[in-house]
Protein backbone atom coordinates (compact mmCIF):
# COMPACT_ATOMS: atom_id res chain seq x y z
CA UNK A 1 0.00 0.00 0.00
CA UNK A 2 0.75 3.60 -1.20
CA UNK A 3 1.85 5.78 2.49
CA UNK A 4 0.93 8.99 2.53
CA UNK A 5 1.71 12.09 4.82
CA UNK A 6 -0.70 14.61 5.55
CA UNK A 7 -0.11 17.74 7.92
CA UNK A 8 -1.84 21.06 9.29
CA UNK A 9 0.94 24.02 10.19
CA UNK A 10 3.61 23.27 7.58
CA UNK A 11 4.05 25.89 6.77
CA UNK A 12 6.74 26.70 9.67
CA UNK A 13 8.29 25.60 13.11
CA UNK A 14 7.67 21.71 14.13
CA UNK A 15 5.26 20.97 10.88
CA UNK A 16 7.67 22.35 8.57
CA UNK A 17 10.41 20.19 9.64
CA UNK A 18 8.18 17.15 9.93
CA UNK A 19 7.19 17.87 6.40
CA UNK A 20 10.77 18.29 4.72
CA UNK A 21 11.58 15.00 6.96
CA UNK A 22 8.63 12.57 5.38
CA UNK A 23 9.06 14.11 2.29
CA UNK A 24 12.99 13.63 2.31
CA UNK A 25 11.78 9.64 2.80
CA UNK A 26 9.96 9.66 -0.31
CA UNK A 27 6.46 10.04 1.36
CA UNK A 28 3.99 12.17 -0.87
CA UNK A 29 2.11 14.65 1.10
CA UNK A 30 -0.53 16.39 1.28
CA UNK A 31 -0.50 19.98 2.95
CA UNK A 32 -3.64 21.41 4.09
CA UNK A 33 -3.69 25.44 5.08
CA UNK A 34 -4.07 28.46 3.40
CA UNK A 35 -2.06 28.21 0.20
CA UNK A 36 -0.18 31.56 0.14
CA UNK A 37 1.96 30.27 3.47
CA UNK A 38 2.66 26.62 1.88
CA UNK A 39 3.65 27.28 -1.22
CA UNK A 40 7.32 27.84 0.26
CA UNK A 41 7.95 24.33 1.74
CA UNK A 42 5.83 23.10 -1.33
CA UNK A 43 9.01 24.56 -3.68
CA UNK A 44 11.46 22.85 -0.89
CA UNK A 45 9.99 19.73 -1.28
CA UNK A 46 9.65 19.80 -4.79
CA UNK A 47 13.55 21.11 -5.30
CA UNK A 48 14.98 17.77 -3.26
CA UNK A 49 12.58 15.44 -5.05
CA UNK A 50 9.96 14.93 -3.02
CA UNK A 51 6.15 15.89 -3.91
CA UNK A 52 3.43 18.03 -1.83
CA UNK A 53 -0.28 18.35 -2.68
CA UNK A 54 -1.27 21.62 -1.57
CA UNK A 55 -5.19 21.52 -0.45
CA UNK A 56 -6.06 25.57 0.12
CA UNK A 57 -8.20 25.52 3.65
CA UNK A 58 -9.07 28.08 6.10
CA UNK A 59 -9.41 25.69 9.07
CA UNK A 60 -11.69 27.51 10.92
CA UNK A 61 -14.14 28.05 8.31
CA UNK A 62 -14.12 23.78 7.58
CA UNK A 63 -17.88 23.98 6.74
CA UNK A 64 -16.75 25.22 3.22
CA UNK A 65 -13.65 22.43 2.62
CA UNK A 66 -14.70 19.48 4.48
CA UNK A 67 -16.35 17.43 1.83
CA UNK A 68 -14.02 18.48 -0.69
CA UNK A 69 -10.90 17.34 1.37
CA UNK A 70 -12.65 13.77 1.99
CA UNK A 71 -13.37 13.66 -1.91
CA UNK A 72 -9.34 14.13 -2.08
CA UNK A 73 -8.53 11.68 0.25
CA UNK A 74 -10.67 8.82 -1.22
CA UNK A 75 -9.27 9.29 -4.73
CA UNK A 76 -6.02 8.28 -3.29
CA UNK A 77 -7.79 4.65 -2.41
CA UNK A 78 -6.25 2.30 -0.55
CA UNK A 79 -3.65 4.41 0.90
CA UNK A 80 -2.15 4.27 4.45
CA UNK A 81 -2.43 7.96 6.10
CA UNK A 82 -0.18 9.33 9.30
CA UNK A 83 -1.71 12.49 10.02
CA UNK A 84 0.19 15.16 12.17
CA UNK A 85 -2.30 18.08 13.46
CA UNK A 86 -0.32 21.34 14.29
CA UNK A 87 -1.16 24.22 15.93
CA UNK A 88 -1.45 28.17 15.92
CA UNK A 89 -1.10 30.81 18.59
CA UNK A 90 -2.41 34.77 18.19
CA UNK A 91 0.04 37.52 18.18
CA UNK A 92 -0.19 38.65 21.53
CA UNK A 93 -1.34 37.87 25.20
CA UNK A 94 -3.71 41.22 24.70
CA UNK A 95 -5.15 39.05 22.08
CA UNK A 96 -5.19 36.30 23.25
CA UNK A 97 -7.26 37.12 26.46
CA UNK A 98 -10.24 38.50 24.25
CA UNK A 99 -13.37 36.53 24.31
CA UNK A 100 -13.87 37.55 21.25
CA UNK A 101 -10.71 35.39 19.65
CA UNK A 102 -11.42 32.48 21.91
CA UNK A 103 -13.61 31.00 19.27
CA UNK A 104 -11.16 31.59 16.34
CA UNK A 105 -8.42 29.77 18.86
CA UNK A 106 -10.12 26.69 19.60
CA UNK A 107 -12.30 26.31 16.24
CA UNK A 108 -8.27 26.22 14.35
CA UNK A 109 -6.84 24.06 17.12
CA UNK A 110 -9.42 21.85 18.14
CA UNK A 111 -12.15 21.39 15.38
CA UNK A 112 -10.53 22.81 12.28
CA UNK A 113 -8.02 19.68 13.14
CA UNK A 114 -10.81 16.85 13.99
CA UNK A 115 -12.51 18.36 10.53
CA UNK A 116 -9.67 17.56 9.00
CA UNK A 117 -8.75 14.36 10.62
CA UNK A 118 -12.60 13.32 10.13
CA UNK A 119 -11.94 13.59 6.43
CA UNK A 120 -9.55 10.68 6.63
CA UNK A 121 -11.24 8.57 8.99
CA UNK A 122 -13.23 6.91 6.32
CA UNK A 123 -10.04 5.66 3.92
CA UNK A 124 -7.89 4.74 7.80
CA UNK A 125 -10.78 2.67 8.82
CA UNK A 126 -10.88 1.01 5.27
CA UNK A 127 -7.02 0.35 5.35
CA UNK A 128 -7.00 -0.35 8.87
CA UNK A 129 -4.04 1.64 9.31
CA UNK A 130 -3.74 5.21 10.82
CA UNK A 131 -1.24 7.27 13.00
CA UNK A 132 -2.37 10.52 13.92
CA UNK A 133 -0.21 13.23 15.84
CA UNK A 134 -1.41 16.24 17.52
CA UNK A 135 0.30 18.58 19.43
CA UNK A 136 -0.27 19.63 23.24
CA UNK A 137 2.73 21.31 25.19
CA UNK A 138 3.19 23.08 27.68
CA UNK A 139 -0.48 24.96 27.28
CA UNK A 140 -1.68 22.02 27.92
CA UNK A 141 0.43 20.58 30.78
CA UNK A 142 0.39 23.58 33.38
CA UNK A 143 -1.40 27.08 34.02
CA UNK A 144 -0.45 29.49 30.47
CA UNK A 145 -1.63 33.27 31.72
CA UNK A 146 0.08 34.49 28.60
CA UNK A 147 -2.16 32.41 26.22
CA UNK A 148 -5.35 31.06 28.10
CA UNK A 149 -7.11 30.32 24.68
CA UNK A 150 -4.25 28.74 23.32
CA UNK A 151 -3.93 26.70 26.43
CA UNK A 152 -7.79 25.57 26.68
CA UNK A 153 -7.29 24.23 23.10
CA UNK A 154 -4.03 22.44 24.19
CA UNK A 155 -6.04 20.90 27.33
CA UNK A 156 -8.71 20.30 24.51
CA UNK A 157 -6.91 18.45 22.50
CA UNK A 158 -5.69 15.66 24.92
CA UNK A 159 -8.95 14.83 26.07
CA UNK A 160 -9.98 14.92 22.23
CA UNK A 161 -6.73 12.41 22.00
CA UNK A 162 -7.97 9.82 24.80
CA UNK A 163 -11.15 10.12 23.27
CA UNK A 164 -10.43 9.47 19.94
CA UNK A 165 -8.58 6.44 21.14
CA UNK A 166 -11.29 5.26 23.11
CA UNK A 167 -14.04 5.06 19.71
CA UNK A 168 -10.98 3.89 17.48
CA UNK A 169 -9.75 0.63 19.68
CA UNK A 170 -6.25 -1.15 19.05
CA UNK A 171 -8.25 -3.65 16.74
CA UNK A 172 -9.02 -1.18 14.30
CA UNK A 173 -5.38 0.00 13.18
CA UNK A 174 -5.48 3.33 14.26
CA UNK A 175 -3.45 4.72 17.02
CA UNK A 176 -3.53 8.55 18.53
CA UNK A 177 -1.21 10.20 20.26
CA UNK A 178 -0.83 13.57 21.58
CA UNK A 179 2.98 14.79 21.79
CA UNK A 180 4.57 17.63 23.86
CA UNK A 181 7.67 18.69 21.89
CA UNK A 182 9.33 20.54 24.26
CA UNK A 183 10.36 24.11 23.58
CA UNK A 184 11.35 24.00 20.36
CA UNK A 185 13.21 27.22 18.87
CA UNK A 186 10.11 28.32 16.34
CA UNK A 187 8.21 31.28 15.46
CA UNK A 188 5.51 29.90 18.22
CA UNK A 189 8.01 29.74 20.81
CA UNK A 190 9.22 33.39 20.15
CA UNK A 191 5.48 34.91 20.76
CA UNK A 192 5.75 33.09 23.92
CA UNK A 193 9.07 34.16 25.60
CA UNK A 194 8.31 37.41 24.05
CA UNK A 195 5.46 37.65 26.32
CA UNK A 196 7.25 36.86 29.01
CA UNK A 197 7.17 33.49 29.14
CA UNK A 198 10.35 31.28 30.87
CA UNK A 199 11.86 28.30 29.21
CA UNK A 200 14.55 26.65 30.83
CA UNK A 201 15.46 24.04 28.79
CA UNK A 202 14.88 24.33 24.64
CA UNK A 203 14.59 20.97 22.82
CA UNK A 204 16.36 19.87 19.69
CA UNK A 205 13.73 20.24 16.97
CA UNK A 206 14.84 16.72 15.52
CA UNK A 207 13.48 15.05 18.93
CA UNK A 208 9.81 15.37 17.89
CA UNK A 209 10.26 14.82 14.31
CA UNK A 210 11.92 11.37 15.05
CA UNK A 211 9.32 10.76 17.20
CA UNK A 212 6.63 11.45 14.31
CA UNK A 213 9.12 9.44 12.35
CA UNK A 214 9.06 6.43 14.24
CA UNK A 215 5.35 6.52 15.56
CA UNK A 216 4.44 6.79 12.22
CA UNK A 217 6.53 3.86 10.55
CA UNK A 218 5.68 1.81 13.73
CA UNK A 219 3.05 -1.31 13.56
CA UNK A 220 2.89 -0.78 17.65
CA UNK A 221 -0.29 1.12 18.15
CA UNK A 222 0.48 0.71 22.72
CA UNK A 223 0.86 4.34 22.91
CA UNK A 224 -2.58 5.08 21.45
CA UNK A 225 -4.94 7.16 23.37
CA UNK A 226 -1.95 8.72 25.40
CA UNK A 227 -0.11 12.30 26.25
CA UNK A 228 3.60 11.89 26.03
CA UNK A 229 6.33 14.07 25.53
CA UNK A 230 9.24 14.13 23.63
CA UNK A 231 11.49 13.37 26.40
CA UNK A 232 9.46 10.31 28.20
CA UNK A 233 10.75 6.62 27.18
CA UNK A 234 8.43 6.20 24.18
CA UNK A 235 11.55 3.86 22.23
CA UNK A 236 11.05 0.78 24.84
CA UNK A 237 6.95 0.84 24.20
CA UNK A 238 7.11 1.10 20.85
CA UNK A 239 9.94 -1.72 20.31
CA UNK A 240 7.80 -3.84 22.48
CA UNK A 241 10.61 -3.92 25.67
CA UNK A 242 7.83 -2.29 27.92
CA UNK A 243 4.29 -2.73 28.39
CA UNK A 244 2.18 0.46 29.19
CA UNK A 245 0.66 -1.58 32.46
CA UNK A 246 -1.94 1.28 33.85
CA UNK A 247 -5.49 1.62 32.39
CA UNK A 248 -5.27 3.60 29.56
CA UNK A 249 -6.83 6.66 30.94
CA UNK A 250 -5.64 6.53 34.15
CA UNK A 251 -2.28 8.47 33.41
CA UNK A 252 -1.71 10.12 30.35
CA UNK A 253 1.88 10.47 30.80
CA UNK A 254 4.04 7.06 29.79
CA UNK A 255 7.11 7.68 32.62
Amino acid sequence: MMNYGLITGASSGIGKAIALRMASKKIPLLLVGRQHSLIPIQEAIGQAGGVAEIFDADLVKHEHWKSELSKNIASKNGAQWSVVLAASILGSPREECELSNYNHVFNTNVVGNLAVLEACLPQMTQTQFGRIVFFAGGGAAYAYPEFPAYALSKVSTVRLTENLAAIYPPSTGLSFVCLAPGAVDTPMLAKVIAAGGEVKTKTNIEEPVNFVEEYCNSNSNILSGRYIHVRDNWKDYLSGSKQVIQDQFFLRRIQ
